[in-house]
């Protein structure tokens, strides 16, 4: 899960990553939900070690969306780890002419 605001999430993602953006919630939660509840392993990032939207985010999963705690894990290298890394990165106009 990719708790990076929409403009960096578009621009750049680690591929299958579904897009939740911690400071709009509202607009995400009910959507992701599904995805998560009964997954084996979430797994939750942002930008890189300075930003604490993925721990959040893994704690609004865990305290009330009743995601199991032992199944939420946080990528603490974040965006910034997967792309120096050169990983794989999908973006939002890929698909688009």
């Amino acid at each position: 899960v990719d708790a990076r605001k929409d403009e960096a999430y578009e621009a750049g993602h680690i591929p299958g990553a579904i897009r939740c953006d911690y400071w709009r919630l509202d607009a995400y939660l009910d959507a992701v939900l599904p995805s998560i509840i009964g997954a084996e392993k979430v797994i939750v990032y942002c930008n890189g070690q300075q930003c604490d939207d993925s721990l959040e985010l893994c704690r609004t999963f865990t305290q009330t969306a009743q995601v199991p705690w032992g199944s939420t894990y946080l990528f603490k290298g974040g965006w910034e780890e997967w792309s120096a890394a050169k990983l794989p990165v999908e973006t939002c106009w890929e698909d688009k002419p």
